[in-house]
């Protein structure tokens, strides 16, 4: 299993795990587990974990490992990433991704 208590230092109520290889995401509570299942020795998985916070959690460039990297900043209304990328965001429970932008306006249509 895994929960928001297995990361270190971290302090949101809500979060959103977006697992690299199948672009899968969860919303989870802060006390919840997210049961996962490897069917091999050779099996993994990688997840971005980003606060769910005013029903919004910003995941990077999810074309990279470690996509939350790539962002340069952000506001409640907008992101930047430091260059253009496959931009993803979760809002209002829904993923959406903007590709080959710099600069991220948050949207309630989603793309993905």
């Amino acid at each position: 299993t895994v929960s928001l208590g297995d990361v270190y230092d971290f302090e949101a109520e809500k979060a959103v795990l977006y697992e690299y290889f199948t672009g899968e995401y969860k919303i989870l509570d802060k006390n919840e587990k997210l049961d996962i299942t490897l069917k091999s020795g050779d099996d993994f998985r990688l997840y971005t974990v980003a606060p769910y916070e005013n029903e919004t959690a910003v995941l990077g460039d999810v074309s990279k490992y470690i996509g939350a990297a790539a962002i340069k900043s952000k506001t409640d209304k907008s992101f930047e990433l430091f260059e253009s990328g496959n931009a993803a965001y979760v809002k209002n429970g829904k993923l959406f991704t903007v590709n080959n932008s710099v600069q991220i306006v948050f949207d309630n249509n989603p793309l993905k």
